[in-house]
């Protein structure tokens, strides 16, 4: 039998007995449900009817984790690839290797203006979770005040800024202010969005956190190596802790679907990412959803642009998504929404 009290509310991450090398959950442990919206569909045949502006069956959330502008500095990836390089006499890239390991040189197929084009093509608004960490942290790539202009760019447009907190933050509530005070500086507005670097996250403490600090929402809430439901849903909630009994202040819009979890973790090849983009997709517009997707502005050629033009194209074929930000997504959902949910949540879920 099902035990959706325990699915909603993650109880199998209090203090796991199993996590991965980034002291994640795998998904068997967490929750063996997670490949259907098990809670949502239970909601959803009690009634709940999500309503979206315009009237729209469902809602789209687009997102980018800017972990990469220039190239890392990896001195063994430098060797083999000068290696092969010189062996084929492409003098243009060992030139650009050695450029690299002297210096910072930008990718130019991970430069923001490229995928803003993308977007402004389609007339897709979506949230940059931009990454603001200081020299020598772990991963550190660019400055988040180089970025100034480009998140002056998008801000004009309408796209949504957040946070996408570095390695350790998610355990550690001095980090993630850290991280915000200084990503604020840089924008001069209060960052209302969190998502964590490689979906580190520590059930319920990450959330306490955010709270206190006063972000509006998180989404880190899904598997790197599983695209699905974390703890069963594709509906936007407060997290409630089962130990405490009571829900935690802030919103969580749960992750279904990563990029480099079709090719890096399934080993998908392009057809069956997909067909599995597809049954989420559908499962979502039955259920009148929320389908949040974080696409990587350094995962935009070869399979991955193939995937992103199907999965967007797919969204585009009908009118029913409405298509916006995540913290419109989360105000919205608070004014319209919550409610009528958790009134259902608490009398067919958190009772039984």
């Amino acid at each position: 039998m099902v035990n959706y009290k325990d699915i909603y509310c993650a109880s199998n991450e209090y203090n796991p007995s199993i996590v991965d090398r980034f002291e994640r959950v795998p998904p068997f442990l967490a929750n063996p449900y997670a490949p259907e919206p098990a809670v949502s569909q239970l909601l959803y045949n009690e009634g709940f009817r999500p309503v979206y502006k315009d009237n729209k069956k469902y809602a789209v959330c687009f997102s980018h984790d800017i972990d990469f502008l220039y190239e890392p500095k990896n001195k063994n990836a430098f060797l083999i690839s000068t290696a092969e390089s010189l062996s084929r006499r492409n003098w243009s890239k060992v030139g650009y290797n050695l450029k690299n390991l002297v210096g910072k040189v930008q990718n130019p197929e991970w430069v923001l203006d490229r995928l803003i084009d993308l977007e402004n093509k389609h007339n897709i608004k979506s949230t940059y979770y931009f990454l603001s960490l200081a020299n020598g942290d772990e991963d550190y790539n660019y400055d988040i005040e180089s970025q100034k202009n480009h998140i002056r760019q998008l801000t004009t447009a309408g796209y949504e800024i957040g946070l996408h907190g570095g390695h350790k933050a998610y355990s550690s509530i001095d980090k993630i202010k850290e991280e915000k005070n200084r990503l604020e500086s840089v924008t001069g507005t209060s960052t209302q969005g969190y998502r964590n670097h490689y979906l580190r996250f520590k059930t319920p403490d990450t959330w306490y956190y955010l709270k206190e600090l006063g972000f509006a929402y998180d989404t880190t809430f899904g598997f790197p190596d599983q695209i699905g439901y974390r703890n069963g849903m594709c509906y936007p909630f407060r997290p409630y802790d089962h130990v405490r009994g009571s829900y935690i202040d802030i919103l969580e819009l749960p992750l279904l679907v990563m990029d480099v979890t079709f090719f890096k973790y399934m080993g998908l090849n392009v057809e069956n990412a997909f067909k599995l983009f597809k049954k989420i997709q559908d499962d979502v517009k039955k259920l009148n959803g929320v389908l949040t997707i974080v696409w990587h502005n350094n995962c935009l050629t070869g399979n991955y642009r193939q995937l992103y033009d199907m999965v967007v194209g797919e969204i585009l074929k009908t009118e029913d998504a409405w298509i916006t930000t995540s913290l419109e997504m989360a105000n919205w959902w608070k004014q319209n929404n919550m409610n009528p949910m958790e009134t259902i949540v608490n009398n067919k879920i958190l009772t039984r």
